[in-house]
């Protein structure tokens, strides 16, 4: 095997190899201006079930020069009913806060709420970490990655939300699109 054949290989193992536990490849920094659009939202639990899909594709609002964001509430539909959800400002806050961590991932802090009264309608304070790529036309994607605190990843995508009266650890695999306004 030739030294380039061998350091292509390599590469490509190393690359996947850092996917798999989360590390981002490929995101935008430092972006700037409004964004609006839609998202789903995929609901796991810590053993990686799928607990409820977007029954619909709410709006949500980045403003990277405030530093917030609006998360318009959905619903999701899943093995133990169709029940709606928010995401709500943290204590203190009128918004959603977005933090740059200045290597194309943004962290947001909210309040989950699932409005399941079955579970006493449930509400806790969280984070989700995103990569947010722009493509150069003014269109963003955006992925949830698996960043837990601490900062080993679990292998589920989203970050870890238990307690507060959730009858399980609750991960949010948030994603979607959105054009510069």
């Amino acid at each position: 095997m030739k030294a380039s054949q061998f350091f292509a290989k390599s590469m490509l193992a190393a690359s996947l190899a850092l996917g798999s536990i989360g590390i981002a490849w490929a995101g935008t920094p430092n972006l700037t201006g409004v964004y609006a659009g839609n998202h789903n939202l995929t609901m796991r639990s810590s053993d990686n079930v799928i607990r409820g899909v977007s029954t619909f594709s709410p709006a949500w609002v980045f403003n990277f020069d405030a530093k917030t964001a609006t998360i318009s509430n959905g619903a999701v539909s899943g093995p133990m009913g169709t029940f709606a959800y928010a995401a709500h400002p943290q204590s203190g806050q009128s918004h959603v806060t977005i933090t740059d961590n200045l290597d194309g991932t943004y962290t947001l802090a909210y309040n989950f709420q699932a409005y399941n009264p079955n579970f006493g309608n449930p509400v806790g304070p969280t984070t989700s970490t995103l990569e947010i790529t722009e493509d150069g036309a003014g269109n963003i994607s955006v992925v949830t990655l698996d960043v837990e605190p601490g900062g080993t990843p679990d292998g589920v995508i989203g970050t870890r939300l238990s307690g507060f009266g959730f009858p399980f650890i609750v991960e949010r695999d948030w994603t979607g699109t959105a054009t510069l306004q």
